[in-house]
């Protein structure tokens, strides 16, 4: 069967924000009779910023279509090298194994096709095949899909490599007037992508099933009129309401298939707009979280045609994908009006059986494994901050002793760096020597996922840190890099699927409403966190994991004693043992007598050796403690913000369809944390925001300062209900980005739905001033909330 494998995709350096953008509509247009419709449908769009291929001042010169043209193909002929040689590495096979290129844009006009050059200058056989596809705009992604689907079940076998190359900016024309223009000239953005179909083998999409289908008498409603100074784009006022044409064909693809399109596992789809992700949601009747991946490509790219269901795809593995089998679709929309759609599993070839180790040395210096061994810090030149007089003096180091802040303010010291200092060094009150901060939201997200960086190397070193003792267990999935973490990953996904999500939420709507029943009976005042915080999310992971009702006061004390800085080593140590025992002796009990909940999961891949007993545990804890403390103390946080923010309460209550964009900002907004998460060790000299990380230094990155980041988010200090598009980083990002993402979101929704259709009055008992809050936690929040009603 054909497998579409992890794309690789690329944006040019050249950046104009949103900002920018209206603010020159305002000055270009500043006589135009509809300036106010079309500043709002801009900023309606959600689009944070775009790559273009010119600075901004060439791309507002149009020097004619000819000189236009000339750079498309140069650019092309740059830039796209780099994404095939990506994808085809990722797709472990050379040029030499592809038999049919499919080539995808409709912003530049080549002949011969750039296949051609490809196959001359990359390394191609000459008998490789070629399909340029030229004309169906932001559908040919989805179309190009679909063509190597086909051509790999007429060849079994066949490999085949799409690419996507998008130049939008070249089609910018500074006479069209339209609205329907202007609306464009803020939408669309440039990117090359590429990936590959292989007939045999590799990790991602099975395609199983595609179609197509062209909504009758909407030919003109996307266009292109060919004239002497290029592409003059068309776009119909009607275009962004063709979802309720266009859901109907994906809801019967699926229907053929003997699938159900609004329970599926992923959906990976063209992002032309926000209206066209908001009516599928409506139309297929999924969660807004259904279509995260290409809504942050719309906000982080802007529609970049053909490459946005590729760029969504590569979102999707860099979340770590899907458990195996995973159910999905992949949807492109374009002129015609037309629609490209596909079927799939995802599908991961047989894991391994784990190895045995090789045996522990006992000297300390052996405790990093030697497949990531890095130079000493100490012996490595250090390389500063680029540019300025100083340039060859060492950087400042920050002590940074993060306060016990109360409320939901932010820490000054972070705030201070992202605007001042994005990367720096950074000395936390324990641990040894120093470590970089990385506080930009392209910064974090870069390291976040680039292999550079591995958090396998941490182990055995005394990285300056905040909490006093360091005592990660055996096989933690947190200190794992590829392919251990991804093995390990796959076996927890398969617990987290949209499917075993509707089958808890029942469970969540069931335990909220028993916790609420008993608060109404007791009357208040009350402690929220003593009568709902805790007890909801600790019941749901419990429930997830398979431990009894009778057992879940253990799981509370051993996580709160974990998470706690101040309750000293000795405790949290036995904390852990004592926990692990526990999860030993369950999942042990699920090997004899399988159960459906996690520990069953775990104890079946102990019993087909692709998890150590070490590593099944491992995940048990991590889990347990995340979903039991994350939850209830950010779940806290988000009904104080909203008590203590009478106005944005109000818009909740009397708008409760905006309760799950509301908790997305809340996400975002609330300081959830303190200090920073777990390191990573340069494995090699990298350069990170302009600055060279030495190989051997470690690395953090703050995932509250990247939401807070105004070059992605504007007025980031403002809580705003009203913000459509938000990719922030709560959750993390890239392979450790948090398996229980969407768990945690159900319940969050759950619950603030649930207390305030129960409590419309609900209002803080005593001061806020008098509110205790959480000291020496990692993870902020109320000691107490108390409540009236």
């Amino acid at each position: 069967m054909a497998v579409l494998c992890r794309p690789a995709v690329a944006v040019p350096e050249h950046v104009i924000t949103s900002e920018q953008t209206l603010d020159l509509v305002r000055s270009v247009h500043a006589d135009h009779p509809q300036l106010a419709l079309a500043l709002r449908l801009i900023e309606n769009t959600g689009v944070a910023k775009r790559h273009i291929v010119q600075p901004l001042e060439d791309t507002l010169r149009h020097p004619g279509f000819e000189v236009r043209n000339k750079l498309y193909e140069a650019e092309a002929k740059a830039r796209v090298p780099q994404v095939v040689r990506q994808a085809l590495e990722t797709a472990e096979l050379s040029p030499r194994d592809i038999d049919l290129i499919v080539y995808v844009s409709c912003t530049g006009f080549m002949m011969p096709s750039l296949t051609a050059w490809l196959i001359n200058s990359m390394g191609f056989r000459p008998e490789t095949r070629q399909i340029p596809i030229a004309q169906l705009g932001c559908a040919a992604g989805g179309s190009a899909i679909n063509r190597a689907h086909d051509f790999c079940t007429a060849y079994p076998g066949a490999n085949v490599l799409i690419v996507a190359c998008e130049f939008c900016s070249l089609s910018y024309q500074p006479t069209d007037l339209g609205v329907g223009t202007l609306l464009s000239n803020g939408l669309f953005g440039d990117a090359v992508a590429a990936a590959v179909v292989r007939g045999s083998g590799g990790t991602g999409i099975r395609l199983e099933r595609n179609g197509s289908y062209l909504v009758p008498q909407t030919e003109d409603w996307i266009a292109y009129a060919v004239r002497e100074t290029g592409f003059h784009f068309l776009l119909d006022k009607r275009v962004p309401g063709t979802m309720e044409a266009l859901a109907p064909v994906l809801s019967g693809l699926a229907d053929q298939h003997g699938w159900n399109a609004s329970t599926l596992d992923f959906y990976i789809v063209h992002a032309g707009g926000p209206r066209i992700l908001d009516d599928l949601c409506k139309y297929l009747g999924v969660p807004p979280e259904a279509f995260r991946f290409s809504r942050a490509t719309l906000t982080e790219y802007g529609n970049i045609a053909s490459a946005v269901v590729l760029d969504a795809l590569g979102r999707l593995f860099d979340e770590g994908g899907v458990e195996h089998q995973a159910k999905g679709l992949i949807a492109g929309f374009g002129p015609g009006i037309t629609a490209e759609v596909a079927l799939g599993h995802w599908t991961v070839p047989a894991a391994p059986k784990k190895t045995a180790a090789p045996a522990k040395a006992a000297a300390p210096e052996e405790a990093v494994p030697k497949a990531v061994a890095v130079p000493d810090a100490a012996a490595c030149p250090r390389t500063p901050q680029t540019g300025g007089e100083n340039a060859m003096a060492e950087p400042q180091i920050h002590f940074w002793a993060p306060p016990d802040l109360p409320g939901l303010a932010f820490d000054p010291l972070l705030a201070r760096l992202l605007h001042e200092e994005p990367v720096a060094r950074v000395k936390l009150p324990n641990g040894e020597g120093h470590a970089w901060l990385a506080t930009r939201y392209d910064d974090v997200r870069f390291v976040s996922v680039d292999p550079r960086f591995s958090r396998q190397a941490v182990m055995g070193r005394q990285v300056t840190r905040l909490a006093p003792h360091f005592i990660p267990m055996d096989g933690a999935v947190g200190f794992a890099d590829p392919p251990d973490h991804t093995r390990m990953r796959r076996v927890v996904a398969s617990a987290f699927t949209a499917r075993s999500m509707r089958r808890l939420h029942e469970h969540a709507q069931r335990v909220v409403d028993r916790l609420l029943d008993r608060m109404e009976s007791r009357g208040g005042p009350l402690d929220l966190m003593a009568h709902l915080n805790r007890p909801f999310p600790l019941a749901m992971v419990c429930a997830l994991m398979g431990v009894p009702d009778e057992d879940q006061s253990r799981m509370a004390h051993w996580s709160d004693t974990i998470i706690s800085a101040a309750r000293g080593r000795e405790a949290s140590e036995q904390a852990k043992a004592e926990m692990a025992a526990y999860f030993r002796d369950l999942i042990e009990r699920r090997r004899a007598e399988p159960e459906e909940d996690l520990a069953g999961v775990l104890a079946a891949a102990l019993e087909n050796e692709v998890l150590d007993q070490d590593e099944a545990v491992g995940l048990a804890v991590l889990i347990q403690i995340g979903g039991a403390h994350a939850v209830r103390n950010n779940s806290a946080n988000m009904v104080y913000a909203l008590l203590t923010r009478p106005g944005h309460l109000a818009r909740l209550r009397a708008e409760p369809e905006l309760v799950p964009q509301a908790v997305e900002e809340l996400l975002r907004y609330i300081p959830h944390r303190n200090a920073v998460g777990l390191s990573r060790i340069a494995l090699e000299d990298v350069e990170v925001g302009g600055v060279l990380i030495p190989a051997g230094d470690p690395v953090y990155v703050s995932y509250l300062t990247a939401n807070r980041d105004p070059e992605v988010f504007a007025d980031p200090e403002q809580l705003d209900f009203d913000r459509t598009h938000n990719p922030h980083v709560a959750f993390g990002h890239g392979p450790h980005y948090c398996p229980g993402a969407t768990l945690a979101r159900m319940e969050s929704e759950i619950l603030l739905r649930s207390l305030w259709d129960r409590f419309p009055d609900l209002k803080l008992a005593v001061p806020d001033e008098e509110l205790v809050w959480e000291r020496g936690a990692l993870i902020r929040g109320p000691k107490e909330l108390p409540v009236r009603w």
